[in-house]
């Protein structure tokens, strides 16, 4: 009898092992094909899979990740902020998070999109798209304030913000020798707003 029982332990461990191991290769499987989805254009089935993924594992950063682009190109700015807030608060150190919740916020913010693509930077600071993307915003806070009001920019602020755009396309030239020319002709196009 004592074989016996310790037999039917073996086996109800093995299988508790094998079953296991079998949803951690479905719930890959599955995150896998989701992801895929989202990079084919295949959105609503994206969304589909990544919900069921999400009710596997609410704690992988990924799974919200992607199903915030998923909304976002379902143009759902509300469902792909709750989502990418969610993978942030998951894995703080992902740029590509950081970049899309900047993508997010609306024109008129552009403070908040710059904090986010000032956290992109932070953690990768060699990705020369990044410093463009963050310039150019600036170039366009800059662009607008001068259109809107219709004066010279000339207080210190206002000055050091372009001096500080003109730094970041540097930067984003340095990194990538191609953004060179583009980069060049926003400092440039700057420069004719304040003569």
């Amino acid at each position: 009898m004592k074989k016996f029982t310790i037999l039917i332990l073996l086996f109800i461990l093995m299988y508790g092992s094998i079953n296991a191991q079998s949803q951690t290769q479905s719930y890959e499987t599955l995150k896998k094909q989701a992801i895929e989805k989202v990079k084919q254009g295949y959105i609503k089935d994206a969304i589909t899979a990544l919900n069921q993924a999400s009710q596997q594992r609410s704690n992988d950063y990924e799974i919200y990740y992607y199903r915030a682009i998923a909304y976002y190109y379902q143009k759902q700015t509300d469902n792909a902020m709750a989502d990418v807030d969610k993978s942030i608060s998951l894995k703080k150190e992902n740029p590509l998070a950081y970049v899309l919740r900047a993508k997010l916020h609306p024109y008129t913010q552009a403070q908040k999109y710059l904090a986010d693509m000032d956290l992109a930077i932070k953690y990768d600071p060699n990705n020369a798209e990044y410093w463009y993307m963050r310039g150019i915003k600036k170039y366009n806070v800059v662009a607008d304030y001068y259109d809107m009001n219709g004066q010279e920019l000339v207080s210190k602020s206002q000055f050091a913000y372009t001096i500080d755009m003109c730094n970041d396309l540097a930067q984003a030239a340095k990194l990538d020798a191609s953004l060179a020319e583009k980069a060049n002709s926003y400092c440039e196009r700057f420069e004719s707003f304040i003569r």
